[in-house]
């Protein structure tokens, strides 16, 4: 008897720690723990006086257990088969008139298990229509998070946008007040060249020294004038189908006088599988020519620029690398906004102008850098792909 006693309290533990941590696998295991049960209680009450035991009233408490998990169905049926049991387990006692008992604990065990099951079931439903408004509560409130980020950033662009209108509008205000007396400057400096031609020979040199340096500055305040114009608004795009490599090949070697100047070693390798694409060649090469202008300034005598075109998931991409300085992490959220720059006079304008010039082809532009080794902007543009070819080419400079 003890022995099976201490066999019933082994598997039980074992059982209630196998339910707890092997949850897909709990009502399997709670079904084969109830048949275990009733098993153990046939043995105990078939050495303790069968219907007349006190473990009856015991092995009815089992009725309330089942209820809670299985249901009022499972649970009438296992207190009947208990009684059922318990009747068999000790005959010779049923037939001294312990069956008596038998209608009662049957009654007991039924009444029990339909109520509890029954009550059982009503919570479970509540349980599961809970979880199922807290998920759909989750799910509205995470599609509430998401609608309020989205109003956010439409709110800022909307506030970004208009910043720049009203930026855009006093540049060109000012370009244009600029602009003319530039011009006029400019005439007038036309006419004193013409002047100096009648001066004496060591007096003339000096002067076209000072008009020349006058000239240059001229000339950077009026690219600072269309600058600030261009910013304002755009001008209209003139499209045309065009060969990309062709395109990079024009603006290299318009920039190779100030890349040999400045002692640069400039490479380039170009994917001939490129497809065309859908350009306004003087405003591309104008945001391409920004970006490798501010790569040049970053180098050093010995630096090197290193150029490359790809196609890629139906873009077309290209790369602009250099060996300069970098740019810290705190200045890279920055770059790209208008008046935002780092260099001696310059106008924080070429990025910004750059990026809107590349978007409105349709593409994007990204830029990685790590202080003191070098920067890489890439450029991708959407790619027309009606070009046959392969391969690619280096050629080094």
């Amino acid at each position: 008897m003890a022995l099976v006693l201490a066999g019933f309290c082994g598997y039980s533990l074992a059982l209630g720690t196998l339910i707890l941590r092997r949850g897909r696998w709990a009502r399997f295991l709670h079904r084969t723990a109830l048949v275990l049960d009733l098993v153990f209680l046939y043995i105990l009450m078939r050495h303790s006086g069968g219907i007349a035991s006190g473990l009856l009233p015991v092995g009815l408490l089992l009725t309330f257990t089942v209820g809670l998990v299985d249901g009022p169905v499972v649970a009438m049926a296992s207190s009947g088969v208990l009684v059922g049991l318990a009747a068999l387990s000790d005959t010779s006692a049923v037939a001294a008139g312990a069956w008596r008992l038998i209608p009662p604990a049957a009654l007991v065990g039924v009444a029990t298990g339909l109520v509890i099951g029954r009550a059982a079931r009503r919570e479970h439903r509540g349980a599961e229509e809970i979880d199922r408004l807290t998920a759909e509560l989750k799910t509205r409130t995470e599609e509430a998070r998401a609608i309020e980020e989205r109003c956010r950033e439409v709110q800022d662009h909307l506030v970004h946008s208009e910043r720049l209108a009203t930026i855009g509008r006093m540049s060109a205000e000012m370009a244009h007040q600029v602009r003319n007396p530039l011009s006029s400057i400019s005439l007038n400096l036309e006419l004193i060249e013409d002047e100096v031609e009648h001066l004496p020979r060591g007096s003339r040199e000096n002067v076209r020294r000072l008009l020349a340096a006058i000239h240059k500055e001229i000339d950077n305040l009026a690219d600072i004038t269309e600058s600030y114009l261009r910013f304002a608004k755009l001008p209209p795009f003139r499209w045309e189908k065009a060969d990309l490599n062709e395109v990079m090949s024009e603006v290299i070697f318009f920039a190779r006088p100030e890349i040999e100047q400045r002692g640069i070693t400039v490479t380039h390798r170009f994917d001939r599988s490129l497809g065309s694409v859908r350009l306004d060649k003087r405003q591309f090469k104008f945001a391409v020519m920004n970006l490798i202008t501010n790569a040049l300034e970053a180098m050093t005598p010995g630096g090197r620029l290193r150029i490359r075109t790809r196609a890629e998931d139906g873009e077309a991409k290209i790369m602009i690398a250099d060996t300069g300085v970098g740019i810290r992490r705190e200045e890279m959220d920055k770059i790209f906004d208008p008046f935002y720059t780092t260099k001696q006079g310059g106008t924080g304008l070429g990025l910004s102008l750059a990026r809107r010039i590349i978007e409105s082809h349709g593409g994007r532009i990204a830029c990685e850098s790590i202080p003191m080794v070098g920067t890489t902007f890439t450029l991708a543009l959407p790619v027309d792909n009606d070009s046959d070819g392969e391969g690619a080419s280096d050629v080094e400079d």
